[in-house]
């Protein structure tokens, strides 16, 4: 008798899905090292819990799936140290299923450069997260995790080429986040990323509390709708917070939106990069700073911030409203575009009424790298300097006008008199003998010098013009005579110039 098809099916159906569900603890405190399949079903089959830790060999090669196991207490881990050999990596790891998989202490995946798949689709509770799937700073392949049940975390780092991190019922981080396209290294204290081209896709709806958020890298999108309180433990130096930064956001790809709609509980907000806006419309009062340091050009406005402790702008900030502020101990305004510092000082005048450029000078500057205004560096007015160079300056300026306005009047009169034509010369005589005209005066010939007792004899224009061939003393060693050479003239000349000779003879030089 053939068994009925109902039977079959229910066969089949209770031995995939109703799987015995009774917990089977197996396990004693130790680290279990898997290197195949077979080790696989040699030590967990039957088993749903494990006591102790399992480790994925590092020369595991292909997928590796983890059935049945519903809880780890220790680590789920990869191996990358076997006796003295360090830096060991799986290079042949592809993906890691373990899909029954709810609770377990860590989980540290670490350099598999090939690993592109991570299916944890139940996990619901992890302490610690950590994914550092780079070898030797190579980027390793994109990496799609599958978490949609994860409710709790203590902290989660992770560093590799994530294009999207979603976390869809993820509620609370007790310490932080930390998330990174590619690592230069992540311990404790301590998170360097490093540039990629590759970009990622962070979603966490639900999140509504965690201690530190820092995510660095090339950022597409970023979402963090209900994340509302972000506080510090009591070990203040222990905590997880890095340089005084708890929630820190560096994109270097296209431009980001970064905005928290529900945070009012922060302390230290540091944003830098491609940012095209930043708003944070439930922030009204921060106990720490803020830090803002756009690569691009980006305004930035406080509202409704009221109370921060610090405010830095920085970078390609264009322009900025702080009017919502009534509280603040230090504000820093250093930008590489020019800015208008009147509104800082304004505000800082209002709520620090006894500013001056004396006291304040480390709590208030602002300033921009083109150097227009800065209010740190200003001094007084130099009025006694600017008061010398006005009294000099302005008698020294009224001489130069004056001095120029006469040369040129002069030279204009100068120019007017030559255009006066000059009388006609047979008219001008005529009239002057006629007896009419300008009467020229006598004429007074030049005498030669003399004593009281004789007086100078008089020098004739020709005695000018003809003077004597002969050295100096030749007439006394002669016994006189003229010292007078005729000039040699034409005939007309000679009966003209000759008339004085006549009438006796010419004295010498000295007679």
């Amino acid at each position: 008798m053939s068994t009925p098809n109902w039977l079959a099916i229910a066969v089949v159906l209770f031995f995939t899905f109703l799987r015995p569900t009774t917990a089977f603890q197996c396990g004693n405190e130790t680290t279990l090292l898997l290197s195949s399949e077979d080790d696989i079903e040699r030590n967990l089959a039957g088993c749903t819990s494990w006591l102790g830790s399992l480790k994925i060999a590092y020369d595991w090669n292909g997928p590796f799936w983890l059935p049945n196991i519903t809880n780890i207490t220790g680590t789920f881990s990869t191996e990358t140290y076997r006796g003295n050999s360090y830096y060991l990596t799986s290079s042949s790891l592809t993906a890691i299923w373990a899909i029954d998989l709810e609770s377990v202490g860590d989980i540290i995946f670490e350099d598999a450069p090939l690993l592109s798949m991570i299916y944890l689709t139940k996990l619901k509770n992890v302490d610690a997260f950590k994914l550092l799937l780079d070898s030797d700073l190579v980027p390793n392949t994109e990496v799609w995790i599958y978490m949609s049940s994860l409710l709790k975390a203590r902290n989660i780092k992770m560093a590799g080429s994530f294009p999207f991190v979603d976390f869809p019922k993820l509620e609370t981080i007790e310490e932080g986040i930390y998330i990174t396209n590619n690592r230069s290294f992540i311990g404790y204290h301590v998170f360097d990323p490093v540039t990629t081209s590759a970009s990622m896709a962070i979603d966490m709806p639900k999140l509504s509390q965690a201690q530190n958020i820092h995510i660095l890298g090339h950022i597409s999108f970023l979402s963090m709708p209900s994340l509302a309180i972000m506080s510090i433990s009591d070990d203040y130096s222990t905590g997880g917070r890095y340089d005084g930064k708890q929630l820190e956001i560096y994109t270097n790809g296209e431009p980001l939106a970064v905005t928290f709609p529900s945070l009012r509980n922060v302390t230290d907000i540091d944003l830098s990069g491609t940012l095209s806006m930043v708003s944070f419309p439930a922030l009204e009062s921060m106990y720490g700073s803020f830090v803002l340091e756009p690569t691009i050009n980006m305004t930035f406005n406080s509202r409704p911030l009221r109370r921060a402790e610090e405010i830095q702008l920085s970078g390609n900030v264009t322009n900025y409203s702080i009017d919502s502020l009534t509280s603040l101990d230090r504000l820093s305004i250093t930008t590489l575009a020019p800015i208008d510092c009147e509104r800082a000082t304004a505000v800082w005048t209002r709520i620090h009424p006894s500013y001056t450029t004396n006291n304040y000078s480390n709590e208030y500057s602002c300033t921009d790298f083109r150097g227009s205004v800065t209010e740190k560096s200003k001094k007084p007015f130099p009025t006694i300097p600017v008061g010398l160079a006005v009294g000099i300056g302005i008698p020294v300026w009224l001489f130069f006008m004056f001095a120029l306005w006469h040369s040129r009047k002069e030279k204009k009169k100068a120019e007017e008199i030559a255009k006066i034509p000059p009388p006609d010369y047979d008219a001008e005589m005529a009239a002057r003998s006629a007896g009419g005209g300008e009467v020229l005066p006598d004429y007074e010939p030049r005498r030669s010098q003399g004593s009281e007792s004789h007086p100078g004899s008089v020098i004739e224009l020709v005695d000018m013009m003809r003077p004597s061939p002969h050295p100096p003393g030749y007439e006394a060693a002669t016994g006189g005579g003229s010292t007078i050479v005729p000039a040699v003239a034409d005939a007309g000349d000679a009966d003209a110039g000759r008339a004085t000779a006549v009438d006796g003879p010419r004295p010498g030089v000295g007679s």
